[in-house]
């Protein structure tokens, strides 16, 4: 039997080969590392190469519409015939007056607030235009309805002075609408004749009505409108129109 000898102290073999793996082991490892961290990092770019990432186009937020015509009358004007009846009416009372309106015709509530209302662009919208003139101006709301009515200049002043000096009207003592007459027709301006009757006496009021392009309805033009009934024996000229004969 043998004896082997132990290897010299410090000697061991098993020393010797974990150092060995040990230190290999740690070269993979950095290699593993400095590969990772190569594969990792994007090339480094060429000088005068680079590139910009590509924007996307600037965009603004939708700006509102504004509608131009929002706030103005807009109301059918199909019909353009010059009436030779009295045209339908709804009547209503101002004061002590009854005076027509129309669904078709006006007045029609204005968009932009006014009291003063919309009326077709038709001879038949300025005829109750004219009426309407008339039934505010002897109403209590005269004062803040008729600015709006009537087309603002001297006479108009003048007359919105004296007529708020003159009080209110008294009841019974209102003449009422009978009839109309047309004295000229024309797409911006119309002038009618109005009839009113009271007992037995006839008298018509001649009224000069302007298309106003702002607010798309017709105004009165009191600078031709002289707001003094004339008294009259001839009514064969005048068509009926009045509230006991149209409901």
């Amino acid at each position: 039997m043998t004896d082997a000898s132990p290897p010299p102290s410090g000697r061991n073999p098993f020393n010797i080969w974990w150092a060995l793996s040990g230190g290999l082991l740690l070269l993979v490892v950095i290699a593993a590392v400095i590969f990772g961290v190569t594969a990792i990092a994007p090339p480094a770019a060429e000088p005068g190469d680079e590139t910009t990432a590509p924007t996307a186009p600037a965009t603004s937020a939708p700006q509102p519409t504004t509608d131009p015509t929002a706030d103005v009358c807009n109301v059918d004007a199909t019909d353009q015939s010059i009436p030779v009846a009295g045209p339908a009416a709804e009547w209503e009372t101002f004061g002590y007056f009854l005076y027509p309106t129309s669904s078709t015709y006006g007045p029609t509530p204005d968009p932009a607030g006014s009291e003063w209302g919309c009326f077709a662009k038709s001879p038949t919208g300025a005829l109750f235009a004219a009426a309407n003139a008339y039934a505010v101006s002897i109403s209590d709301d005269f004062a803040d309805v008729m600015p709006a009515a009537a087309l603002p200049d001297a006479t108009f002043e003048r007359w919105l002075a004296d007529r708020q000096s003159s009080g209110s009207q008294n009841g019974g003592r209102v003449a009422q609408l009978a009839g109309f007459q047309y004295m000229s027709v024309d797409t911006s301006e119309v002038t009618v004749r109005l009839l009113f009757v009271q007992a037995d006496r006839f008298v018509f009021l001649p009224v000069t009505v302007v298309w106003d392009s702002q607010s798309e309805t017709w105004r009165v033009d009191m600078a031709r409108t002289p707001w003094e009934p004339q008294l009259t024996d001839n009514t064969a000229s005048f068509t009926d129109w009045a509230a006991i004969t149209n409901g």
